[in-house]
């Protein structure tokens, strides 16, 4: 069967960036007491995840800073300093969802962090029915958050003409953010 435990040695954390959406901006803000400007840094270019901002000079994501070639939150032993609020894209590692529909409907292993992630036990079963469970449902909502993040992004656009500058975007995707969390915890979608 198909397993995983995160092993906490970081090297997830050395060798990928991390796009981020408001919600998971929010979450570092709202739990870690950290500012946007001390953990993110704009990604030039779109990202294959989640939706990019597109001013009328540039195109680019919100993304995890890096400092010396590894991620802002990952500690001297390797650990995440945010684990229980981390970015969702994070906890899908090493798995990935797919859709159908706008739905989520299964769990793959990520092909790229084969031989890579050292908490991944592979054999020639599928996934554990209790972790494809726990991450469809995670998948599900990370949707629903995707969608939110894209009207957030609309609106944000709108609101400054589509030429925000970048602490303005992240200003007003915070503020959106917030908005989100009370409607996602009213309907017991938020995921701390």
């Amino acid at each position: 069967m198909v397993g995983f435990t995160c092993r906490m040695d970081g090297k997830c954390c050395r060798i990928y960036w991390v796009p981020v959406t408001h919600l998971d901006v929010f979450r570092i803000v709202y739990y870690g007491d950290f500012k946007p400007e001390e953990f993110l840094k704009p990604h030039e270019g779109p990202s294959s995840s989640i939706p990019s901002i597109k001013t009328r000079r540039r195109e680019y994501c919100l993304a995890l800073r890096q400092d010396m070639n590894k991620c802002v939150f990952l500690l001297d032993n390797g650990k995440c300093s945010i684990h229980e609020f981390k970015p969702l894209t994070c906890r899908f590692y090493p798995f990935v969802y797919v859709t159908r529909n706008g739905k989520a409907i299964d769990i793959d292993v990520y092909s790229k962090a084969l031989g890579k992630c050292p908490g991944l036990v592979m054999d020639k079963n599928p996934i554990n029915t209790s972790l494809r469970n726990q991450l469809l449902r995670l998948a599900n909502i990370r949707l629903i958050e995707i969608k939110l993040y894209h009207e957030a992004i609309s609106n944000l656009l709108y609101e400054f003409n589509s030429n925000p500058s970048i602490q303005e975007a992240i200003d007003f995707l915070v503020d959106k953010a917030r908005e989100d969390y009370y409607r996602l915890r009213a309907n017991k979608l938020w995921v701390k």
